[in-house]
């Protein structure tokens, strides 16, 4: 039989983490903060309420991964996948997600202003009430994104694809929306006070 996947918990050194095999590991609860986890395979890993600020995932494999309710301020998640991955209550003010496919994700009641999404994939993925005012997303593919009640005041959303997304109730003011592609987008009750629509599509 295969070894289980193992359970880290705690505070553990970067040299146990180095030396684990963290596929489907149970790292509920860690502490992570400024650890490497760059690179990693972290598929179906449980990382529920574990600290990640300021950690580096960079380039890893966290699909189907259950990220609910992490801490991930400043956390560096360039170029990672985290296809299906949950997300729920998350906290990342500043962190990175540019290059990152999120496809499928759930980000429902997320926290990260500031955040870096350019380049990214979020392709039907789900942000419910999420909290990403300021977030950079220059030429992120938002395309199908469930996200009514989002909020996106002073988003940089430059040539960004929201088609088909559902952005009902959601607040873009002041957003730079500038050549960004809505078509088949939900707006209904949207509020775009001051937002950038220079070139965008609006068909359907």
């Amino acid at each position: 039989m295969p070894p289980s996947p193992p359970t880290l918990s705690g505070r553990p050194s970067q040299s146990a983490l180095d030396a684990a095999a963290l596929e489907g590991a149970d790292l509920r609860g860690a502490s992570l903060a400024g650890r490497s986890l760059a690179g990693r395979d972290l598929r179906g890993a449980s990382l529920i309420d574990a600290d990640l600020g300021r950690a580096d995932l960079s380039g890893a494999n966290l699909d189907g991964a259950d990220l609910s309710d992490c801490e991930l301020h400043g956390a560096l998640l360039t170029g990672a996948s985290l296809k299906g991955a949950i997300l729920r209550r998350v906290r990342g003010a500043e962190a990175s997600f540019a290059q990152a496919d999120l496809s499928g994700a759930d980000l429902t009641g997320a926290t990260c202003p500031k955040a870096s999404f350019e380049g990214a994939t979020l392709r039907d993925a789900r942000a419910d009430e999420a909290l990403l005012q300021g977030i950079r997303a220059a030429g992120a593919c938002l395309a199908g994104l469930s996200a009514p009640g989002a909020a996106l005041d002073l988003a940089a959303l430059r040539g960004v694809d929201l088609s088909g997304a559902a952005l009902e109730r959601a607040t873009l003011e002041g957003a730079d929306l500038t050549g960004a592609r809505l078509d088949g987008a939900n707006l209904t009750r949207a509020r775009l006070d001051r937002a950038r629509l220079d070139g965008a599509s609006l068909k359907g």
